[in-house]
């Protein structure tokens, strides 16, 4: 139950009535409003076949709809359109009810260009739904300023007010708290400080269960100490300072009880880790996200495993990871004048975290190659190296430590093919190649090399990447320079690219130091352990690549069951590619098209 207003339209909930689904929007999790109609429109899918068949069917004619960023194509194209034939037919049925909770949660850090979460509530404010009569929404929302100001004169829209100071919401508190009481671990309480217990707490609680509950939790830590804390407190005037004295007066009480201030600073911390952590990539432990706070720079980490496990009562656990126990913890944390000595930025501590999972991650890649196969398998690593909150460090961090990072691209980038399969790839890769070229300049004119050398990895796009493909997208770049050119040596065909990036020199070291193209693929379809990248700038730029004959270029998806046609890296070139004569011949050796070099150019910017 919302204790505050929502708004939602309005909906006969009657057997005739279906619930297809349900949204759930979350700080922590579920928070892009950008996802809102793929969401929607997957779960409408899935409720009814006839709906799934045509939406099915959008989806495979136009694939680039669920890219648009405007939300309203986005409706019409996946749900107006193709279901709106269908409104006669489901209107015999009865309405179909979707209940979307929490809309103050989706996120306001959007681009300026796209602005998700007003474009969302500007569906609703506009009616862009009534083309689908047999829809019906129900929106829960705390009212937020932007909500309020978007939805409260739609005539379309009718608000109710959850009333959390009634009489049946007081007895409904009073009911609970008298239940939790009874638990054993409350048996050390005669029956009246039971009652007297029960009637004080549910005074204070101001009609608002998420106080009840949470005082119940915190309370059973220590409960001669904390109940009498919470009982003498006084009344609170509204449900706004009733949350406010009780995140206060819980949070005093770990100081108290220990009774020593400079915990505070710890409390602190570890809140602030929380809120930066989130499960959106790599779900983390407490225990690891404690490990990766000994690469932190901070004045005191001795004691931060000790102030999680103080919050145990004010925060929860889902799906591995470690969140504040309600929205309003979190908006008592955030406000500087409800929250005063216990204030926490948000900024400050994404800053600390992604700083320390660089140096986590780096630390690890820095292992002998005997001891980095355990080093990259801990649960730590993955964790770390996952995230790549590099994008939150500091520009200064960034720039200190920028040239040590960039040295481990491959080693991550082998860690990447050995530690992580499916959907969990291409998040931390983008996230990782976004990450390098995030601030754009770098100092020293070497390392803005190096950046852009590895920026290809940000560019690649979504796919499945491995050591290999960063090779031989090298090799394409330089065709699209025109740096490739064939020879005749010694009765030997040979091509030859100049490489303007400073990885290739890695791969010549692995091979050896033979700069042949096939010695090279060689040693890299054994997946061998990379040695660090020598970021020096005495490296002799451009690298000389040689092959001994044709080089097979083709990429994507598999073809007639070969898994080797995957190993190339140019999805649109259906075979070889001549750079001298300029033209791809088909499997019988026949020329099948010409294509100039500008032309390949030409293609590669469209695609």
């Amino acid at each position: 139950m919302e204790s505050n207003p929502s708004f939602g339209f309005p909906v006969s909930l009657g057997f005739n009535s279906r619930l297809a689904a349900f949204i759930r929007f979350d700080r922590n999790d579920y928070n892009d409003a950008g996802e809102f109609v793929k969401t929607l429109a997957f779960l409408l899918a899935d409720f009814d076949e006839r709906f799934g068949k045509l939406i099915a069917e959008v989806v495979e004619r136009s694939r680039q709809i669920a890219q648009n960023t405007k939300l309203s194509m986005q409706v019409q194209k996946l749900l107006i359109n193709p279901l709106q034939g269908l409104s006669e037919d489901i209107a015999k049925e009865g309405r179909i009810v979707v209940l979307v909770d929490g809309i103050d949660e989706s996120s306001r850090e959007d681009r300026a260009e796209t602005k998700f979460r007003e474009q969302l509530l500007e569906l609703f404010a506009d009616d862009k739904f009534k083309l689908l009569p047999f829809l019906r929404f129900v929106l829960a929302s705390r009212p937020e300023e932007d909500i309020v100001r978007s939805l409260q004169h739609c005539s379309h829209i009718h608000h109710f007010p959850l009333d959390h100071t009634s009489p049946e919401t007081t007895n409904d508190i009073h009911y609970f708290l008298t239940k939790s009481f009874q638990h054993s671990s409350f048996d050390g309480l005669d029956t009246a400080q039971k009652h007297n217990a029960v009637e004080r707490l549910a005074e204070r609680a101001s009609g608002l269960f998420i106080w009840a509950a949470t005082v119940v939790g915190f309370i059973k830590e220590n409960i001669a100490q904390r109940l009498k804390v919470f009982t003498e407190n006084e009344p609170p005037k509204n449900a706004l300072h009733a949350l406010t004295v009780l995140y206060e007066t819980a949070l005093n009480s770990l100081i108290d009880e220990q009774g020593d201030d400079d915990i505070r600073q710890n409390i602190c911390t570890a809140l602030g880790l929380i809120m930066a952590n989130s499960p959106e990539v790599y779900p983390c432990s407490i225990d690891n996200l404690h490990t990766v706070t000994e690469y932190m720079n901070l004045e005191n980490n001795t004691g931060i495993l000790s102030a999680f496990q103080k919050l145990r009562s004010l925060v929860t656990e889902e799906n591995g990871c470690y969140q504040l126990l309600h929205k309003s913890f979190d908006d008592f944390l955030t406000s500087e004048d409800r929250a005063r000595r216990w204030y926490i930025d948000p900024k400050k501590y994404r800053v600390v975290l992604g700083e320390a999972m660089v140096a986590c991650t780096m630390d690890h890649l820095d292992k002998a190659d005997a001891e980095l196969p355990e080093a990259l398998s801990s649960d730590v690593y993955q964790y770390a190296s996952a995230r790549w909150l590099w994008r939150h460090a500091s520009a200064s961090y960034q720039q200190k430590e920028g040239a040590f990072l960039l040295r481990y691209v491959l080693r991550w980038m082998r860690s990447l093919d050995h530690e992580l399969s499916g959907e969990n790839w291409s998040a931390p890769q983008l996230i990782f190649g976004r990450s390098l070229t995030g601030n754009g300049r770098h100092d020293s004119e070497f390392m803005q090399k190096a950046i852009t050398g590895a920026s290809r990895l940000r560019e690649i796009g979504a796919k499945p990447i491995v050591i290999k493909d960063f090779f031989n997208i090298m090799l394409y770049d330089a065709a699209l320079a025109g740096k490739v050119t064939k020879a005749n040596t010694d009765g030997q065909y040979t091509l030859e690219w100049e490489i303007d990036n400073i990885y290739m020199s890695v791969f010549i070291l692995m091979a050896g130091g033979l700069n042949v193209y096939e010695e090279i693929v060689a040693v890299l379809d054994t997946n061998p352990i990379p040695p660090v990248v020598p970021l020096d700038p005495k490296t002799e730029m451009p690298i000389k690549i040689v092959s001994r004959g044709k080089v097979r270029m083709n990429h994507g998806s598999v073809e007639d069951g070969d898994e080797e046609s995957t190993k190339g890296f140019i999805e649109w070139i259906p075979g070889y590619y001549d750079y001298d004569d300029g033209w791809i011949p088909d499997e019988e050796g026949e020329k099948d098209s010409e294509v100039s070099g500008d032309e390949l150019r030409e293609n590669e910017s469209e695609e």
